[in-house]
């Protein structure tokens, strides 16, 4: 009868703890700085277009033991012979959440010109080891582009 209950117990502890999924992560958002640890490992997505304009999204990232922090960026060119103006929107998630905001706003491109925009905020999610994404939509006119992601796996140091 103990071992039955002691079965349970362990059956319902692993439940309990595969079932957290991201329940127990934290994150937590700041402006980034100019003395920011460095955030060595980076991932892009493919390249997309919109009418005359290309785009990349990326994420770059840094992990300690239990930690990692991470921050978006973008690349737009302007493939037309006028200038024109972007307008660009970043979200950001892990598997699982909902997609949460992190970046916004608009660059002033010249015909051929290319830019990357870093987001202006680092997230550090707490605890280590999950995949974080990044979603970008762009547009210029009246209208907006299909969403493009990324996505990384995160692993704790």
């Amino acid at each position: 009868m103990v071992r039955k209950a002691l079965g349970f117990m362990v059956i319902a502890c692993l439940a309990m703890i595969f079932s957290a999924g991201t329940a127990g992560a934290t994150d937590t958002s700041r402006p980034a700085q100019a003395d920011e640890e460095v955030l060595a490992s980076s991932k892009c997505s493919g390249t997309a277009g919109y009418g005359v304009i290309r785009y990349q999204v990326c994420v770059r990232y840094t992990c300690n033991a239990s930690a990692c922090a991470h921050q978006g960026y973008l690349g737009v060119i302007n493939t037309a012979s006028s200038a024109r103006t972007v307008r660009w929107n970043l979200d950001w998630s892990r598997i699982g959440a909902p997609w949460r905001d992190d970046d916004s706003g608009s660059v002033a491109l010249a015909a051929g010109q290319q830019q990357t925009i870093d987001s202006d905020t680092i997230v550090r999610t707490e605890p280590c080891g999950f995949t974080g994404q990044r979603l970008l939509t762009v547009g210029y006119g009246s209208g907006t582009s299909a969403p493009i992601q990324v996505e990384q796996f995160m692993a704790c140091a």
